[in-house]
């Protein structure tokens, strides 16, 4: 074997004369060959004026004194080149570069790719110098982190762990404007998820927080909104454990239609595939729901509802508005009034102002009058003497509102008036055969009431009214009740 395994270096012959020869060629190649560094890789064709010992690492494409030796060192010795083919594993420092590179066996690569591990450091730093204080530090202006995908042999997912050692510790993400803190958000003192805020880098507020039990979202107060804020599923709830303003609005614009606006945007369907609501559909609603005793939100005693009241298209959107009571001594919630375009307001169920702007009382007879108690009370008659008419209450009697019409009454016989259940022009066309009386009757009257009896019939016998007068034939009178009784208050011929 005339050279070594590794770097060909030849050895000296036993009997070799002009031993120094070999001995001053191995020399040579160690100094070309130890240490290694050369001034450029880059270059195909010998530069025009290389000193003794410069080196250089031949690039494709060699011309000139280096045709043919690409990727071997060339090494500047005694005038001339001398070239040595690389090894798989031979380290070479480029200067021009800064940059050590290694021959993989065909081609050489830069060392740091070849690194796949690194373990246990105690300082990191890119771009910049790791200290003790930070350790890992990088000085940068992107950064991505990406998951290793199924084809690369991972699972296309990329979680980014961070751990610290108790709850009172502190694990986050602080966010600095001239390294002074403007926000910090993570597990700040305990575990539970917070975000904190900070004009100066001293003074800290607590923006919001998110309980690692119940993930309540708890709000601070820059918002207006001095309550804790919570999310399950599709519902938010706003919680605050004192009297006060629990939601408020406030719009400013620079013009006149300054609004704070609440929008419910409803469909039928899905988010990808919406529809057009149907008749009675439900569109929003305003629920309350007091206390039952063991819980607070399980029962509903009051609502406000939209609800669609046809089947909704491009050109037809009805809709009746709905408010629904729970009545005193109930559990359960029935409608107390409505307002919808086809049927106007209704009150109970019953319309009260219909869509043509008229007012449609509630209708009794006069057996099922309710209490003429408060007063200001307005309602129909159907059966009123001479026709069915409008009551008001004083507080303690129902009153005509108009004039109470006019009957014929045609009786050979005794007759009774009564208040609203006649009317108060009376016209008697009959013929007596006998002295005949008309009872004014107390029932319903208050006062003010009257009746007035015109006695237009034949008969040489006389009309009783009341007590008051006797009429003849072609004679009238008038009676009036006082609160008390009735009196007579007018007379006369026909």
């Amino acid at each position: 074997m005339d050279t070594s395994d590794n770097l060909a270096l030849p050895y000296i012959l036993p009997s070799q004369a002009q031993k120094h020869v070999t001995h001053n060629e191995a020399i040579a190649m160690l100094d070309a060959l130890v240490q290694p560094g050369v001034l450029d890789r880059d270059l195909a064709a010998p530069p025009a004026s290389p000193a003794n010992g410069d080196r250089y690492i031949v690039a494709s494409g060699a011309s000139g004194d280096w045709t043919g030796r690409a990727g071997s060192i060339a090494h500047r010795l005694d005038g001339v080149w001398a070239f040595y083919a690389p090894r798989p594993g031979w380290l070479v420092f480029v200067v021009d570069e800064a940059k050590l590179v290694h021959w993989t066996g065909s081609t050489w690569a830069d060392y740091p790719a070849a690194i796949d591990v690194l373990q246990s450091l105690s300082l990191l730093g890119i771009g910049t110098t790791a200290d003790a204080a930070n350790p890992f530090s990088a000085k940068l202006n992107k950064a991505l982190w990406a998951a290793r995908t199924a084809a690369e042999g991972g699972d296309g997912d990329l979680r980014y762990t961070l751990n610290k050692e108790t709850a009172a510790d502190v694990l986050s993400l602080l966010m600095q404007t001239g390294f002074s803190g403007r926000a910090e958000f993570g597990l700040i003192g305990d575990d539970n998820l917070s975000l904190k805020v900070s004009p100066d880098g001293t003074a800290w507020t607590t923006a919001l927080t998110v309980d690692k039990a119940t993930g309540q979202l708890a709000i601070g107060n820059q918002l207006n909104l001095n309550a804790s804020l919570s999310m399950s599923g599709a519902s938010l709830t706003i919680t605050r454990d004192a009297a006060a303003t629990l939601l408020r609005l406030i719009s400013y614009r620079d013009t006149n239609a300054t609004h704070a606006t609440f929008a419910a945007d409803v469909a039928r369907g899905s988010l990808a595939s919406p529809a057009f609501m149907t008749n009675t559909g439900l569109m929003a609603e305003f629920i309350v729901r007091p206390w039952d005793g063991t819980a607070i939100g399980t029962v509903t005693s009051g609502r406000l509802a939209f609800r669609a009241s046809e089947n909704h298209s491009a050109a037809a959107r009805g809709t009746r508005w709905t408010i629904e009571l729970t009545p005193n001594g109930s559990t359960s919630v029935a409608e107390a009034g409505a307002l919808d375009h086809a049927s106007g307001l209704s009150l109970f169920s019953v319309p009260v102002i219909d869509a043509n702007r008229h007012f449609r009382l509630r209708s009794y007879t006069i057996a099922s009058l309710p209490s003429a108690s408060p007063a200001g009370q307005m309602i129909h008659c159907s059966d009123l003497g001479g026709g069915g008419g409008q009551l008001n209450s004083d507080g303690a009697a129902w009153r005509r509102v108009s004039r109470g019409g006019q009957q014929a009454v045609a009786s050979d016989a005794d007759f009774t008036l009564a208040v609203l259940a006649n009317a108060e022009e009376q016209r008697h066309t009959g013929t007596l055969s006998a002295d005949r009386a008309v009872t004014l009757s107390a029932t319903n009257a208050y006062a003010g009431a009257r009746f007035r009896l015109a006695r237009t019939g034949g008969g040489a016998f006389s009309l009783s009214f009341g007590g008051l007068k006797n009429l003849a034939a072609n004679t009238w009178a008038e009676a009036v009740h006082d609160g008390s009784a009735w009196y007579l208050a007018a007379y006369g011929g026909l």
